[in-house]
């Protein structure tokens, strides 16, 4: 899918390549005012609810935010400070932030499939990574060594 063809002003559902039924999910709940750590719950679910849609924006930079169409003003968040190689586990943070700087900024980039992998802006060749296959587990960042340990998504219409 050609970035260019896509159309950015509808919500937008991100959806694990791997696991068909698995979608991001933002939980931004309380959050109205920035925090310097971020705040809120960013992890998976296996349904199509509120919490899973987002407005994929992009940037004179052409950089994407990823904002929560269910809590307006919160932002996808990473914080990559001391990834510098692959770990299993993961490292690193994913969770929300109230406005848009340079840690909810994002590239993303295509695959031969049409499915993207979601890239730190701030932290490069750092990206969005599920810490187990449980759902529920929160996401972590991650230096990548195979793109397959990502979370490769698609990005589609609500």
């Amino acid at each position: 899918m050609d970035k260019s063809k896509v159309n950015f002003s509808k919500p937008m559902l991100i959806q694990s390549v791997a696991f068909k039924d698995v979608f991001l999910r933002m939980d931004g709940k309380g959050i109205s005012t920035a925090c310097g750590a971020g705040a809120g719950k960013v992890n998976c679910q296996r349904s199509l609810a509120p919490t899973g849609a987002f407005k994929v924006q992009k940037q004179t930079d052409g950089t994407f935010t990823i904002e929560s169409s269910k809590y307006p003003g919160v932002f996808l968040r990473m914080d990559g400070n001391g990834i510098h190689a692959f770990a299993g586990s993961g490292s690193g943070r994913v969770n929300c932030q109230f406005g848009a700087s340079a840690w909810e900024r994002f590239k993303l980039h295509e695959q031969s499939d049409g499915s993207y992998t979601i890239e730190s802006a701030a932290f490069p060749n750092v990206l969005i990574h599920p810490v187990k296959k449980k759902i529920s587990e929160r996401l972590t960042a991650n230096m990548e060594q195979e793109p397959t340990k990502s979370f490769i998504c698609k990005i589609c219409l609500k």
